[in-house]
């Protein structure tokens, strides 16, 4: 497939609209070769990040109406900026091209892309999938990345990467709206309600992520589900090889019986995997079948038995009075915090609340009345979880609303017995109050660790 982009930006119109931390990265990129930027951002930056715009760009546009006038030759969105907005639509009709940093880099890359992406445990999976490869890749100069939406840009990588490294993308559905270019081999770890304050409906959001399985896409793994049945079909005319995961043996990758089978030959025991929870047996088998041209059962079981897990997914911070205190920030959805509360037992006091992605919240309110001994909700969309709670046919557990994070916090310490476990799982985006649910998470950690 021939490049929509320049082999170098010298002395081409570009603008950037918005400026967070991947076009931040594309912006030096683009400074690099030469190009004429513009940077565009609804919000005002930090004083940081401002002064790098200053030192860098030809303008810098600020506020409510940072779209007009769009005249760049190029222009990169970021992902929170939808890409059918009138003022983008207007400029690719005179002759603008729409990118974006991950596209830019999908064509531009040296090596091969694995891509996964998913409405929840993507993160988990894309570290399991790097972790396989690095222990695969000892002893040789190959290595493999994690990058995208886990954190680093992956634009960031093009001056590191060789020929034979081996780049693990996590994808959301905002970049995957417009992704010319599919990685190579990609999966998808399950699909639920996610979103829905971005995308206009499911459908919508759907489509975003099967886009993963684009046209140059030669391996799509997905997981067993009536959902995916057709999927399947359509992916197999297209001459794509589908491997299918999950816990029945008509799976090519299946658990049964605590152990993992690929293609009927055993691969792993569960027993062998420190994760806890069966999201994170489906994550190994997505992982692994995602990997399986460059590992072995020994390198499997070498990773399961010492990947303790990502932060905030999860993480004990700390035990103090008897109280286990575990952050679980990056659970940004009902689905999500479901599953976490899954792994404990009662007594256990949870906190749940943030940023709405209006999401339906009375799958969340069943799982807390099976695991929760009590709640405290906060946030912007606490009325509708509270909502959700209320609506409940019958509640075992007392139910508290705190509007500030800090206090949310402290309340729980004051609820929880001793012997019993505090779970920040908030089922919500963090944008109501942190920049990202990393922020959030290390609060959380920073008002535990100064309880006395």
């Amino acid at each position: 497939m021939s490049s929509k982009y320049p082999k170098s930006f010298k002395d081409v119109k570009c603008d950037i609209l918005g400026v967070g931390v991947s076009n931040i990265a594309l912006l030096k990129l683009l400074h690099r070769e030469g190009a004429i930027v513009t940077a565009r951002s609804k919000n005002t930056p930090s004083p940081e990040i401002l002064q790098t715009l200053n030192a860098l760009c030809k303008r810098v546009i600020l506020g409510e109406r940072y779209l007009d006038d769009l005249n760049g030759q190029y222009i990169f969105r970021s992902p929170s900026i939808r890409p059918d907005l009138p003022e983008i639509g207007n400029a690719v009709s005179q002759g603008a091209t729409l990118g974006s940093e991950w596209e830019l880099f999908f064509h531009r890359a040296p090596c091969q892309i694995l891509g996964i992406t998913g409405s929840d445990g993507k993160t988990t999976t894309v570290t399991i999938a790097e972790k396989l490869l690095n222990r695969s890749f000892l002893g040789t100069k190959r290595k493999a990345y994690a990058a995208g939406n886990i954190g680093i840009p992956l634009i960031s990588l093009l001056d590191t990467l060789k020929h034979d490294d081996i780049v693990v993308a996590e994808l959301s559905s905002f970049q995957l709206m417009t992704l010319d270019k599919a990685p190579e081999s990609a999966a998808i770890t399950n699909i639920t309600e996610n979103h829905l304050d971005y995308h206009y409906d499911m459908d919508e959001y759907v489509h975003a992520k099967l886009n993963i399985f684009g046209n140059n896409c030669k391996r799509a793994i997905i997981p067993e589900h009536s959902f995916f049945q057709n999927i399947k079909s359509s992916l197999s005319q297209h001459n794509k090889k589908v491997i299918t995961s999950g816990f029945d043996k008509n799976n090519d990758i299946y658990c049964c019986e605590n152990q993992i089978y690929y293609h009927n030959t055993p691969i792993l025991n569960v027993s062998d995997i420190v994760l806890s929870g069966k999201h994170n047996i489906a994550n190994y088998m997505t992982a692994i079948a995602l990997c399986d041209n460059f590992i072995n059962s020994t390198v499997i079981r070498c990773v399961a038995s010492t990947f303790s897990g990502v932060e905030h997914r999860a993480q004990l911070i700390s035990e103090i009075n008897g109280v286990r205190y575990y952050d679980s920030s990056i659970d940004s959805t009902p689905s999500r915090t479901a599953v976490t509360l899954s792994c404990f037992d009662k007594p256990l006091t949870v906190i749940c609340g943030g940023y709405d992605k209006n999401l339906d919240y009375s799958p969340l309110a069943d799982a807390l009345e099976k695991h929760a001994t009590a709640v405290i909700v906060t946030g912007s969309s606490a009325p509708k979880l509270l909502a959700a709670i209320n609506a409940l046919h019958k509640r075992s557990f007392s139910v508290y609303h705190e509007s500030d994070f800090d206090s949310a916090v402290r309340l729980s310490t004051s609820l929880t017995v001793t012997g019993g476990t505090v779970l920040l799982s908030p089922a919500c985006a963090s944008y109501d109050r942190f920049s990202n649910y990393k922020e959030r998470g290390t609060r959380f950690a920073q008002l535990v660790t100064s309880i006395t």
